[in-house]
């Protein structure tokens, strides 16, 4: 049954080198290095953010990254927008952190799609690489095995501060 499921390598190397990635732009001031067989694979250099993001993904993005700065009561918010311009059909290029930890939220992305409404075509996605900062009592991390899923106390608040700290990104491009 393990060689079964570990059968496909291609799929366990695809899905090591996403969470590798994950693990990366989470922690720009951290060397990391992937190895295969005693050979590096991805080498990336400690340095800022937005460094780290573009060795991640790639030069063609420097210039399509606005950068995001909210502080208030409910959440800290740092990061990068991607110019409504640079929008695709199919866009990898989008990473939630909260607390240090990679999530996945439904509702942060509609918000996020909301601020780009009538900027992109219905059928395109942005780029977005955005750190949340939360009281940690304020999150909950334990939703699903995989730790991907959080659920936070200030949903709808939240929500609607990404949505409004993006939209106002754009404004000012």
């Amino acid at each position: 049954a393990r060689r079964k499921f570990n059968g496909d390598r291609t799929k366990m190397v695809t899905e090591i080198k996403r969470v590798f990635r994950q693990v990366a732009l989470c922690n720009p001031q951290v060397r990391c290095e992937l190895m295969s067989n005693d050979m590096p694979i991805i080498t990336l250099q400690s340095g800022t953010l937005l460094e780290r993001i573009i060795e991640v993904v790639g030069k063609h993005i420097k210039t399509n990254l606005l950068a995001v700065d909210v502080d208030n009561s409910i959440v800290k918010i740092k990061g990068y927008v991607g110019r409504p311009s640079a929008a695709k059909q199919k866009n990898a290029e989008q990473y939630l952190f909260v607390n240090g930890r990679y999530f996945r939220s439904p509702q942060i992305y509609r918000a996020i799609m909301k601020s780009y409404e009538k900027l992109i075509p219905d059928n395109c996605s942005p780029s977005y690489f955005l750190y949340l900062t939360v009281e940690p009592d304020r999150v909950d991390v334990n939703v699903s095995p995989h730790k991907t899923e959080v659920r936070f106390a200030d949903a709808d608040d939240l929500n609607q501060i990404v949505s409004a700290a993006v939209r106002s990104t754009l404004a000012k491009s």
